[in-house]
């Protein structure tokens, strides 16, 4: 859908649907993303707070858009540790996706490896 120029993630449509090794648990709280940031108008922020969460680990596409949009307010919003997870995340091209990188690096954004990531637990 994304790739014809059509919405790929609007209410209704298989667009919206998780695959099932990302469908939620019973009991798991899920956020519906609205904008580019999954701040942005959503309760993500209260939930995590909450909850007690500190570390905010990032995964998926556009790098550029999505990504960066959430990693940029996750420092807004003083979470001590954002994770930005190199290889979980995509770009249009690869120049694209090593500058969005290289820009979250210089502002204080983790981008390590889904291994090296996990290595740390």
């Amino acid at each position: 859908m994304f790739r014809e120029g059509k919405a790929s993630t609007v209410p209704g449509t298989t667009g919206v649907q998780l695959v099932e090794p990302l469908a939620a648990a019973p009991g798991e709280r899920v956020v519906v993303k609205k904008r580019f940031s999954a701040f942005f108008n959503t309760e993500l922020d209260m939930v995590l707070r909450r909850m007690g969460v500190q570390d905010v680990v990032i995964a998926g596409v556009q790098t550029p858009n999505c990504i960066r949009g959430t990693a940029w307010d996750a420092l807004a919003l003083d979470y001590p540790r954002v994770t930005v997870l190199a290889d979980a995340t995509a770009s249009r091209s690869e120049a694209v996706q090593a500058a969005n990188l290289e820009d979250m690096r210089c502002a204080s954004v983790l981008t390590p490896s889904v291994a090296e990531w996990a290595a740390q637990l």
